[in-house]
């Protein structure tokens, strides 16, 4: 019985018109019937699953396809090129959705089964089906209309691709999973469906355009949200300040309210912009609990009915839809309802820009229809013209004409298609002010990771380390003005901040540390640069050039008339008549009345404030006075009223007190003093005096909403009472410094206007302190908000050999499947979810991503070493440590070799395997083999705990020494083997024998940011000419410069922790210093170094030696020696060591003031034979075996010492065994004698 058609079994077979397949056939193989030109009918059997890739393509003829009910999968170029194909019904056994049937070449098409069928035009499907599959139509240019069964609930990815002229989809309600991929270059259709149906609410979660049928639910009965909800977005802001508004009002039923669970609100807004986070309400309170994750903004619901508002910045007018749905879960499943959409189409046009700039040009740039001309002026001189981009975004740098400082200058954009359509914002040019330049984080040692915050294209990704502390680098224009600079980070509504110091060497503020340092898990989240300017202090009293400031007044405001309405006593009023301004001011004036109590009100200045207490709302507070005396200020004001009121402390009312009123005589549309303050403050033009010294807050609500933000400010009602304050007094300050120049030109200024004036200053001054002890202030642009994307999965990190032995410059590269079994896998397009793939490691191997849900395998290339894959990973739950092992090919080299007395150094090129490293024998100068044995770090292993060793010590046994100044040869071959089992070439070198070197210098240096220290270096023992070679880990924090063989000198940039690694060119010596930069400098402590020409000795029996240590850098201080092991071996006296009988004695050098530094040495004494040394020549070989065969044969006699030495097997018994391991050494077969 047939169940398979083999691959090509019928393929290629010209003549083959005519096919029958049999009840039991299940798969039809790849190529089977391919190119059976004469075929012109298919009908196959309902057990068939599989129809393989190509099995029926370029048969030309075939016309007539019946599918199998049982068919399951079908692979890419299933019917290639069937033209004569006009209808197909597809079975609803065909859902898997397989990447194997998709094949992605000829110009990046996706083939499908169908692909090439340019005749397919009539789809049908099997009554049931629920699925479209992956790509089962791509290319199918015939396909015009087509009719969705309303039991569909997946279209798959690339389902009508390049459709051409497929001009309508329209989507049956249970659609619930659509990729925009599925009617990709289908550039001519519509796609339509409900409102609030599942695929309409998947195409909002998903970012797909659709056209709506209908524009509200038909029926509520069903639903969970109540029919009076209400979903309003306001975009006349936007042309204001770039802001849009959303506001929903929802109700949702009691019962279902009550028995659901996992409540919330997603909002959607259009893709890549900014949400305002201190404009997030709930029942119009500040909200701190909420989600942002990418263009959703995710509110928990507690209550079943409620509003919520927000306020976003478009990136662009491309798409400017939002929606809100309300999700819950009943009974144990996700309900999703839609609460609002809106995607009308609107005409727009915003301007944003610096509104202060220290810089005669300044860039502008703002959001406008799609492709129109915009006309940009400077005080209604035309300056250019700029076309908007398609997405509605238009730049331009404009230059400032007849810059003044202290001037204001108003920039408007106008569309040039419709000039009734124009936006304005204003500009003060003043040389006061600090600009930032820079803005930069450096993270993971800030050699790796350092993120240029002003420039990034879109919010960078940085693998987020709880280790790690930030570091920022900020730099201004006018620096010398800032008092302090704060990195801020605002999540949820809070906000945490590192204070900056200035660093004098670079002239940039720093930040460096946690924002949170009790929780260094905490993920930063919106930053921003904010600071505070020195201030110039007030007192009341202090005079004004009002001659100076009336010439900075513009010429219309110069137009007012002002007359003096009343002068009796102690009271005189001035009304200021503003009709010949300007048409909009026809018949507005303000009145203006100062009154001086004294005595004879009868009261003294406490009481009569009591009672203006008692009858107004006042804010009151004491403030200095140029006689360091202490002023009474009070103000307070309703609509059309203002009323201040200052006098010295403690005064009775016979020495003044001083009452002003401003008092508007309402008309027209300016029925308030605050409607009238913002146009007298652009009228008067010049430099404003508070502005220069108070730097004032330009938006009240934004300062309210940094009130709430501040968990430092706990009275939160209390400092918005005085924001509030501040405010009204600005506004009071604003007419005042208009009238006040005005009065001067036309009556002078007395002197209780000044007063009340300066005390006005003084007292907008006080209440911006109050709020800068609890926080700061921002940045004035509408550019300093930067987000950064924390990413943890997949992450980890590469390495060689062993952990530890970090890889950097690793190419990693993603690559993605939906279900693990399919058989192909997909090139992650990583710029969709603004990354990058690949990605190369950083210096500590480190690499990160943050996908979404599915099955991830990554590849890791590096030139020289062998790729390697990880396995397939699932997403979720995160994958955080993927820490992947690669293979050198590189053979292993000999980097440094350096002998000494008593040892020899090896530093090799790769990790080597330890077992192999024995088979390296070392001779000295006579030809002797020196035996050793292997000392490494046995620390470092593989995740298999194979342990591998680049440096290896190989320190000599068997009482062998050699004498500095002699050589000896090291010879190596091909047996040494590294970790990847390749061998090393063949080595022999002929070697000097070193005395002790050593690198004397601190360990440890503690410097405060900005300075610099010189760190004096000695090398000791090394008679050649030498240079030496410094490094530090990060230039960032620490630089280097001025080094020479006496030492180099450390920067301090930043602060941090980092080593700087002194070597020795062509040696092995080196040394690590660790450098702690922080906010003080202290003194470089070198501690004493103790340095002997050679750790171990060998004498005989009755000899002395004479052993004196050398200290660095203090040659001065003195030490003793001691015996630590062999008392009776060795006797001391001074510096001289006497060797008593034969064995080994360890002796120490300890420094008198220093009990915890000290050098050791081996004193080995032997009798007057070495072992094996039968003939006492001092050389143990062939000489020495004859002997002992001669004396094992009976033909000479052995003396009793020459027995005590010739027993190296050490039997007891002198015979030709002996012999035999004396020629064995001498062979390099063994290295000693047990």
């Amino acid at each position: 019985t047939v169940t398979v058609i083999g691959n090509t079994a019928f393929g290629y077979s010209s003549n083959l018109s005519q096919v029958e397949f049999g009840e039991n056939v299940e798969e039809i193989g790849d190529h089977a019937f391919r190119k059976c030109g004469k075929i012109t009918k298919i009908e196959l059997k309902d057990k068939v699953t599989k129809i393989g890739v190509a099995s029926f393509a370029e048969c030309t003829e075939l016309s007539d396809v019946k599918l199998p009910k049982s068919l399951e999968v079908m692979y890419a170029h299933a019917f290639y090129n069937c033209d004569k194909i006009t209808e197909i019904e597809i079975p609803k056994s065909l859902v898997k959705t397989e990447t194997a049937y998709i094949y992605e070449y000829a110009g990046g098409h996706v083939h499908g089964p169908f692909y090439g069928c340019d005749g397919l035009k009539n789809i049908t499907f099997e009554k049931g089906i629920t699925t479209i599959a992956k790509g089962l139509f791509a290319n199918c240019p015939a396909i015009t209309e087509i009719t969705i069964p309303e039991t569909i609930i997946e279209i798959c990815d690339y389902a009508f691709e390049n459709c051409d002229n497929l001009l309508v989809l329209d989507i049956p309600d249970n659609v619930e999973k659509f990729d925009i991929s599925a009617v990709e270059n289908c550039d001519n259709i519509t796609v339509i469906c409900n409102y609030g149906s599942p695929f309409h609410i998947s195409t909002i979660e998903n970012n797909v355009s659709v056209k709506l049928k209908t524009y509200k639910y038909d029926d509520y009965s069903d639903l969970a949200i109540e029919s009076d909800c209400n979903y309003a977005v306001d975009y006349n802001a936007l042309n204001v300040n770039g802001c849009v508004k959303v506001n929903v009002d929802y109700n949702i039923k009691e019962d279902i309210f009550l028995d659901s669970k996992n409540r919330m609100i997603i909002f959607y807004i259009p893709e890549n912009s900014r949400i305002y986070e201190e404009q997030i309400r709930v029942n119009g309170e500040f909200c701190y609990d909420y989600t942002i994750d990418g263009r959703k903004l995710i509110i928990d619901v507690t209550e079943a009915n409620g509003d919520i508002s927000f306020g976003f910045a478009p990136n662009s007018v491309e798409s400017l839809s939002t929606a809100a749905i309300y999700q819950y879960q009943l009974d144990g499943k996700v309900q999703k309802e839609l609460l609002g959409f809106d995607n009308s189409s609107r005409s727009l046009l915003t301007i944003e820009t610096n509104t202060t700039t220290s810089k005669p040009s300044i860039m502008v740039q703002g959001l406008g229809s799609t492709s129109i001309p915009v006309d940009l002026y400077i005080d209604d001189e035309f300056q250019t013209t700029v076309t908007t981009l398609k997405t509605g975004k238009y730049q331009a740098e404009l230059s400032l004409p007849s810059v003044e400082n202290g001037k204001n200058y108003t920039i408007k954009a106008v569309n040039a298609n419709d000039e009734t359509q124009t936006t304005e914002v204003n500009v003060l040019y003043t040389t006061a002010i600090p600009e930032m330049t820079e803005f930069k984080l450096y993270y993971n040692n800030h050699s790796d990771t350092m993120i240029d915050l002003m420039n990034a294209k879109s919010s960078p990704r940085i693998s987020f380390n709880p280790e790690i502390p930030f570091t920022f680098v900020t730099d201004f224009t006018n620096d010398e003005t800032i008092n302090n600079v704060y990195i801020v980070s605002t999540r949820n509504n809070e906000r945490k901040i590192i204070e900056a110091e200035y660093n004098e060497n670079t002239g940039q503020y720093i930040a460096s540390g946690y924002f949170d340092e009790s929780n260094h898990s905490y993920v930063p989240g919106k930053l921003s640069v904010e600071y505070n300017v020195k201030q110039e202090e007030v007192k009341v009293g202090q005079e004004f050039d009002w001659e100076a400031r009336y010439t900075e007044t513009s010429d219309d405001l110069k137009k007012t008339q002002v007359s003096m309405i009343e002068n009796s006593g102690n009271n005189t009023s001035y009304r200021f008549d503003f009709s010949d301004v300007s048409a909009d001011l026809a018949g507005v004036s303000i009145d203006m009345a100062i009154s001086q109590l004294d005595a004879a009100d009868g009261t003294d200045v406490g009481e009569w404030l009591g009672i203006f207490k008692d009858t107004f709302d006042v804010s009151a507070m004491l403030i200095p006075g140029l006689d360091d005396s202490k002023y009474l200020f009070a103000s307070d004001r309703s609509s059309t009223e203002a009323v201040i009121i200052i006098a010295k402390e403690g005064l009775e009312l016979v020495d003044g007190a001083v009452k002003l009123t401003l008092k508007l005589n309402p008309t027209g549309s300016y029925t308030k003093l605050s409607d009238l303050s913002p146009y007298l403050g652009v009228l008067a033009k010049g430099a404003s005096t508070a502005s220069e010294i108070y730097d004032f807050y330009q938006d009240k609500e934004a300062l309210i909403n940094e009130i709430y933000q501040t968990p430092g400010i706990t009275d939160k009602s209390e400092a918005v009472r005085r924001a509030e304050a501040l405010f009204e007094d600005q506004k009071n300050y604003t007419i005042m410094m208009a009238l006040l120049p005005l009065l001067a030109a036309s009556f002078g200024v007395t002197a209780p206007v000044a007063l009340v004036f300066s005390g006005m200053l003084e007292m907008i001054g006080s209440t911006s302190t109050y709020f800068w002890e609890m926080r700061t202030y921002c940045i004035k642009n509408g550019y300093d908000i930067y987000g950064i994307d924390w990413k943890i999965d997949p992450s980890g990190y590469v390495y060689e050999a062993v952990e530890n032995n970090r890889l950097e410059g690793v190419k990693t590269t993603a690559y993605y499947k939906e279900n693990l079994e399919d058989t192909e896998a997909i090139l992650w397009d990583a710029s969709e979810y603004e990354q990058m793939n690949p990605l190369y490691t950083d210096s500590e191997g480190r690499y990160a991503w943050d996908v979404p849900e599915g099955y991830w395998q990554v590849k890791y290339e590096k030139e020289g070493y062998e790729t390697v894959y990880s396995e397939w990973l699932p997403v979720p739950p995160p994958q955080t440590e993927v820490n992947i092992g690669m293979i050198s090919k590189e053979k292993p080299m000999v980097e440094n070799i350096s002998v000494y007395a008593d040892y020899v150094n090896i530093v090799f090129s790769k990790y080597m395997k330890p077992e192999t490293i024995s088979s390296i024998k070392i001779t000295d100068d006579k030809g002797n083999n020196i035996p050793y044995i292997l000392e490494y770090d046995q620390s470092k292993v593989n995740p298999e705990g194979v342990n591998y060793a680049k440096e290896y010590v190989l320190r000599f046994t068997n009482n062998q020494l050699l004498t500095p100044g002699s050589t000896c040869n090291i010879a190596m071959d091909e047996t040494l083997r590294s970790y990847a089992d390749i061998s090393i070439d063949s080595y022999n070198q002929i070697l000097l024998v070193n005395k002790n070197t050593e690198i004397v210098t601190t360990d440890n240096v503690d410097i405060k940011m900005g300075d610099s220290i010189f760190v004096p270096v000695q090398v000791i023992n090394l008679t050649d000419d030498y240079s030496i070679s410094v490094s530090s880990d990060s230039d960032e924090i620490v630089s280097i410069s001025n080094v020479s063989i006496d030492g180099f000198t450390i920067n301090a940039n930043m602060y941090g922790k980092v080593d700087i690694t002194i070597t020795i060119p062509e040696t092995e010596l080196r040394k690590v210093i660790t450098v702690f930069v922080g906010k003080v400098t202290e003194d470089v402590n070198i501690l004493p170094t103790i340095v002997i020409d050679q750790s171990a000795y060998i004498l005989n029996v009755n000899d002395t030696i004479e052993i004196t240590p050398k200290v660095y850098p203090k040659a001065n201080v003195s030490g003793k020696w001691s015996i630590l092991s062999g008392e009776k071996i060795i006797s001391i006296n001074g510096n001289n060591i006497k060797a008593n009988k034969a064995g080994e004695a360890v002796i120490r050098y300890t420094l008198d003031e220093y009990e915890d530094i000290y050098v050791d040495c081996k004193i080995i004494v032997k009798s007057e034979y070495l072992l094996g040394d039968v003939n006492n020549d001092n050389l143990i070989n062939y000489s020495d075996a004859v002997i002992l065969l001669q004396a094992d044969s009976k033909l000479i006699e052995l003396t009793e010492l020459q027995k005590s030495v010739a027993d190296v097997n050490k039997d007891k018994i002198v015979d030709y065994n002996d012999a035999v391991q004396i020629l064995r050494y001498d062979a390099g077969i063994i290295t000693g004698f047990e």
